[in-house]
């Protein structure tokens, strides 16, 4: 997976250029994944909360194909939630960040290329904890 971002109904998981629309909500979606690997959404963010000394925007480290960062508040209607492990780059194109995914996809943010590319490196950070 790519990303996810909400629609009108739920979430879209975004992959290979495919699209997979999910009835859920994000957070509801989110801690269903995380539970699945024996922790809730809360537990993953407090773990993540006192690992990097943040308290915003925070990675969210599923499973070992999956560590997603918010572009913006996971509040915000239009936060999209990219995946660590599919990102191949991260550029600055008119105003605008490019992120450049393992697939070749690409996704337009208005974020600064430095506020990405320091959600990047928190979940690099983040991955120094974890049990291999």
């Amino acid at each position: 997976m790519n990303y996810i971002k909400r629609t009108s109904t739920g979430i879209v998981l975004i992959n290979n250029q495919s699209q997979t629309p999910i009835n859920k909500g994000l957070t509801q979606y989110l801690n269903e994944s995380c539970i699945k690997h024996l922790s809730t959404l809360k537990g993953r963010q407090k773990a993540a909360k006192v690992l990097l000394d943040k308290t915003a925007n925070l990675p969210i480290y599923v499973n070992e194909t999956c560590l997603l960062f918010p572009n913006q508040s996971l509040r915000r209607i239009d936060t999209v939630l990219i995946n660590y492990f599919s990102i191949y780059d991260i550029i600055r194109i008119d105003g605008r960040t490019k992120i450049v995914f393992n697939d070749l996809q690409t996704l337009f943010l208005p974020q600064t290329e430095t506020q990405l590319k320091n959600q990047f490196r928190a979940c690099k950070k983040l991955l120094e904890h974890t049990i291999v």
